[in-house]
């Protein structure tokens, strides 16, 4: 099932109806909600899940210049909490959100400031940076709009590029991605953006919930990183590092993610 919220959010639905426990599937920059496919298939017996097109991606509304200009990731943000509302208007039971890159950023953001939707929060590779490279993102950047360009183009060309550079992704996987790129906004990937504007310490130390962070030894967090969380000394935080996993760490080690991640899950709806 498919809907667009009022605030201009386009939403899928999988799984189980209204009333069974409820995932929140937030995806990374340049991608949107259809890049579910293996998790979808092991969750669909269990839960509801809510996977939205964030702005800019998708199916949902662009950033207006003023947006881009200022701070995207807040409107993201608040797009995140009208889709949490969304979410629980018809059961009183909060949900498990989980985020990759981008999307665990916005996770986390909410596992801080919006608790009261929330049982729990799994975190992908969240975009916390010590530092902030801009020379080195802007050229991200630039290599995410020519991938776009060629996905409008010759799509199947980019699906085989994946598929060969990803041997060890699930059925689908790299199908999705490819046609998320076809749909993603330029002008939101050019500003670089795509973390939130606080320091994550904050963030990290505000967590009041459960949190599972799950990180791959080759992927954009690295052993500082997973030192420098700890040393908060936040409870409610756990690491998680899959040896020989990437930035994608769901993708590129599915059956390890899912041995982790699932139980996990499963446990904070039975308490």
């Amino acid at each position: 099932m498919t809907r667009t919220l009022p605030a201009g959010i386009h939403v899928r639905e999988f799984g189980q109806p209204v009333g069974a426990p409820t995932l929140l599937l937030i995806h990374g920059r340049s991608e949107d909600g259809s890049v579910w496919p293996d998790a979808v298939r092991r969750w669909a017996d269990t839960y509801r899940m809510i996977a939205p097109d964030m702005r800019g991606h998708g199916e949902s509304d662009r950033f207006t210049a003023d947006e881009l200009a200022g701070d995207p990731m807040r409107q993201m943000y608040e797009d995140c909490v009208a889709i949490l509302a969304y979410a629980s208007a018809d059961s009183a039971e909060p949900v498990v959100v989980v985020g990759h890159s981008m999307g665990a950023g916005l996770a986390a953001d909410l596992a801080a400031w919006e608790p009261r939707y929330l049982r729990a929060a799994v975190l992908e590779e969240p975009t916390w940076y010590p530092t902030i490279n801009w020379d080195e993102r802007r050229q991200q950047a630039q290599e995410m709009i020519a991938s776009a360009a060629m996905a409008r183009t010759d799509i199947q060309s980019v699906i085989s590029e994946y598929q060969v550079n990803n041997p060890h992704w699930p059925d689908g996987e790299a199908e999705r991605s490819a046609y998320a790129k076809s749909r993603m906004d330029d002008a939101f990937i050019a500003t670089a953006k795509g973390f939130v504007n606080e320091p994550w310490e904050d963030i990290a130390s505000a967590i009041s919930i459960p949190t599972l962070m799950v990180s791959g030894t080759t992927g954009n967090f690295q052993q500082p990183s997973w030192d420098a969380i700890e040393n908060l000394h936040n409870p409610n935080i756990a690491i998680e590092v899959l040896d020989g996993a990437s930035h994608s760490v769901r993708r590129d080690m599915s059956e390890q993610y899912h041995a982790v991640v699932d139980p996990w899950i499963a446990q904070q709806f039975t308490k």
